[in-house]
C-alpha cells in the first residue's frame, strides 16, 4: 500500500481514475438500456451504487491533484468499485447472477495498474463481499432478487442485442486490461535484458581497466621496493638512523599500496574467472605465524593485544595455501582497523567436525545487520562518509568471499553492534591429492 503513495505510482493512479470514470458511466449504461429492455429490474439501487463509485473516484482525483491523502481515497476508491459490482451482482440475482465476471474486471485494472499485494488483497476483498451477500441471502437479511430472464419465455430482439452488448464489455474490458498488462511486462522484460546487457558490458571493462591498471602499477612499485633494498644493503652509502626511519616509512607505504594492486589484480582476476587453485598440504601452526607476520607492522601504529593460537595436532589441511593466507591476513587486517586503540585481536585454528575453523575474532565496533551482506560487496566499506576515520578501499571481504569460493569453504560472521565481530572460515579437511 505505501509503495503505490510513492510519487512514482502517480501516473498509474491518475489512469485508474480516468478507467474508473469510463467503467461508470458505460456500466450505468448498460444498467439503464439493460432495465429499459427488461433483461433486467428497472432497481434504483444500482444507480446509487454508480454514483458512490463516480464520488469516490471524483474524491480519489482530488487528493491526486492536492497531493494529500492520496493511499486513503485510492483504498476508498477501490472498495468503491468492489462494492458496486457486488450490488450489481446482488440486484440481478445474487449468487445466481449471470454478472459474477465483472469482479474481474476490476482484478485486470489493478493488475495493470498497481502491485502484486494490492490486486491479491483487492481479490480477497471482492471474495468476502460475495460471501457476506450470499450469506445474507441465505439466511434472510436481504430479499432474494431472482436473476434476470429466469422465466422460460423467448428472448426478444433487443434483450439479445444488450446481452451480447453486455457480454462483449465484460470481455474487451477485461481483455484489454489483460492484454496491457502482458504488454507492460514484455517492455519491462526487453528493457531488464538491455540493462543486463549493458551492465554485463560495464562489468567487462571495469574489470579489464582494473587489470590493465594494476600490471601498469606494480611494475613502479617493485622498482620503489627494489631500490629500498639496495639502500638497506649499503649500496648508496652509510645511512644514518633518521634516513633508515624514513626508509622504514617509505617501505611501509610502498608495501601497503602494493597489496593494495595485489588485491585488485586478485579481485580482477576472480571476476574473470581466471583464478586457479593449487592443492597442498599446509602446515598450520607455520600458516598462522606467517600471517601474524603480515600483519604485525599494523601494531607499531595502533596499540592491541593480538593473539595468535591452534589447537595442537589439527592434523594436515589440504588446500591452496597462498589462496588461503590471504584470506585470513585480508580478515585480520580488517579486524585490526575496527577495533579501538587498547582492543584485542585474536586469530585462531580449531577442529569443527569434518572442517577446520580459523577464526578472526576482534573487541571492535561490529556491524549492523543490514549490513553484513554487503560489505561482501567490492568497493563497499562500513565506514563510507566523507570523512571516514579507516582506510582500505572496500576490496578486502569481496576478495575473501571469491577465495573461500574456490576453496570450497564457507564463511560464517557473528556480529553484535558495538560488542565485536568473529569472522569464522570453515575448510573441509580434504583428502591428500595423488
Amino acid at each position: 500500500m505505501r509503495e503505490m503513495e510513492s510519487p512514482a505510482w502517480r501516473s498509474r493512479l491518475r489512469a485508474g481514475i480516468g478507467s474508473g470514470y469510463a467503467f461508470a458511466l458505460a456500466f450505468g449504461a448498460l444498467a439503464y438500456v439493460a432495465g429499459a429492455t427488461g433483461i433486467t429490474p428497472h432497481v434504483h439501487g444500482i444507480y446509487a451504487v454508480i454514483v458512490f463509485k463516480l464520488v469516490t473516484n471524483t474524491l480519489a482525483w482530488a487528493a491526486l491533484r492536492a497531493d494529500r491523502g492520496v493511499l486513503w481515497t485510492q483504498a476508498l476508491n477501490t472498495n468503491a468499485d468492489l462494492l458496486a459490482m457486488t450490488g450489481a451482482i446482488y440486484l440481478t440475482g445474487g449468487p445466481l447472477s449471470p454478472l459474477l465476471a465483472i469482479y474481474v474486471i476490476v482484478i485486470a485494472v489493478l493488475g495493470l495498474l498497481a502491485n502484486t499485494g494490492v490486486t491479491l488483497l483487492a481479490a480477497g476483498v471482492a471474495f468476502a463481499m460475495h460471501v457476506v451477500m450470499t450469506l445474507s441471502i441465505y439466511f434472510g437479511a436481504l430479499p432474494f432478487i431472482p436473476p434476470p430472464m429466469s422465466a422460460t419465455v423467448a428472448l426478444s430482439g433487443p434483450q439479445v442485442a444488450v446481452a451480447l452488448v453486455y457480454a462483449g464489455f465484460v470481455l474487451a474490458a477485461t481483455g484489454i486490461m489483460t492484454s496491457r498488462l502482458a504488454g507492460y511486462l514484455r517492455r519491462r522484460t526487453e528493457r531488464l535484458r538491455i540493462q543486463t546487457k549493458e551492465l554485463v558490458a560495464a562489468r567487462e571493462a571495469r574489470t579489464l581497466l582494473l587489470a590493465n591498471v594494476t600490471h601498469e602499477l606494480r611494475t613502479p612499485l617493485h622498482g620503489i621496493l627494489g631500490t629500498l633494498e639496495l639502500f638497506d644493503a649499503g649500496l648508496y652509502g652509510e645511512v644514518d638512523d633518521e634516513g633508515r626511519d624514513a626508509h622504514e616509512r617509505i617501505r611501509r607505504a610502498t608495501e601497503s599500496l602494493n597489496r593494495r594492486v595485489d588485491d585488485l589484480l586478485s579481485l580482477t582476476r576472480a571476476e574473470s574467472g581466471k583464478l586457479r587453485r593449487t592443492i597442498e598440504e599446509v602446515d598450520i601452526p607455520r600458516l598462522l605465524a606467517s600471517v601474524e607476520g603480515s600483519v604485525r607492522w599494523m601494531l607499531d601504529t595502533k596499540p592491541l593485544t593480538l593473539v595468535v593460537k591452534s589447537e595442537p595436532e589439527l592434523g594436515a589441511l589440504f588446500s591452496d595455501r597462498g589462496k588461503l593466507s590471504q584470506v585470513l591476513v585480508n580478515l585480520l587486517v580488517n579486524a585490526i582497523k575496527f577495533t579501538p586503540e587498547s582492543g584485542r585481536v585474536e586469530l585462531s585454528a580449531r577442529r569443527m567436525g569434518e572442517t577446520v575453523a580459523f577464526e578472526v575474532e576482534d573487541t571492535g565496533i561490529g556491524i549492523p545487520e543490514e549490513q553484513q551482506q554487503i560489505i561482501f560487496e567490492a568497493f563497499h566499506q562500513l565506514d563510507s562518509g566523507d570523512e571516514r576515520s579507516h582506510g582500505g578501499v572496500g576490496l578486502g571481504l569481496a576478495i575473501v568471499r571469491h577465495m573461500l569460493s574456490l576453496l570450497d569453504g564457507e564463511l560464517q560472521l557473528e556480529s553484535p553492534v558495538g560488542e565485536g565481530s568473529t569472522f569464522r572460515v570453515l575448510l573441509p579437511l580434504r583428502e591428500p591429492p595423488e
